[in-house]
This record gives structure tokens, C-alpha cells and sequence, in this order.
């Protein structure tokens, strides 16, 4: 299921343009709304170059279910070189944050 997006800003900013989108999962028959966060926050900085981007995705109030946060995550990109990732302030290799069980 797609999350929809309730707010967005766009503004320029000295390295690039910074994108903040406000999400929420829509309610769907079948589904148990408590399965999913109540909201989500994916702050976005796309630098000048075009080949560099900083994402962060904040999750609020996620349910004590067993699904991993990368469950709510999907990303489209060309010419991918590198990912760095953290998790909850950490460096983490993106094979863990990834495929994590």
C-alpha cells in the first residue's frame, strides 16, 4: 500500500533543494490501520551536482509490530554508487538496514 502525501514544502537552499513530505497510509478494507505508523516525515536534500541526495525518514508512532522499518521504505534511483545509512543515529551497513528480519 502507497503512502499518501498530506503536506509538502519545497524550498532552495545554498547546497540544493530541500523537499519535506509529510505522509499517511491510507485506511483500506482488509487492512488493520494499526499495522502502519501514524504518520511519516521524509526529509529530502537534492544536491546541485544532480548526483547526491540526503534522505531522512522519520516514523511516528510506529506500532510494536514486527515488520522492520524498511518494510515502509522504496527507493527508485539510476546509477546508484553508494549508500550510507543510519539507523537511530547510527551507521549501519545498508545489507542490515535492508534485510533485516
Amino acid at each position: 500500500m502507497k503512502a499518501n502525501v498530506i503536506n509538502q514544502i519545497t524550498r532552495k537552499e545554498k547546497q540544493g533543494v530541500r523537499i519535506i513530505s509529510e505522509l499517511a497510509f491510507p485506511e483500506h478494507e482488509g487492512v488493520d490501520k494499526r499495522m502502519y505508523p501514524e504518520r511519516m516525515q521524509v526529509n529530502t536534500l537534492l544536491y546541485r551536482s544532480g548526483k547526491k541526495a540526503d534522505v531522512a525518514v522519520t516514523i511516528y508512532k510506529k506500532p510494536a509490530v514486527r515488520l522492520p522499518e524498511t518494510y515502509l521504505l522504496s527507493f527508485n534511483a539510476d546509477n546508484i554508487r553508494s549508500i550510507i545509512a543510519e539507523k537511530v543515529g547510527e551507521r549501519v551497513g545498508a545489507k542490515k538496514l535492508f534485510w533485516s528480519m
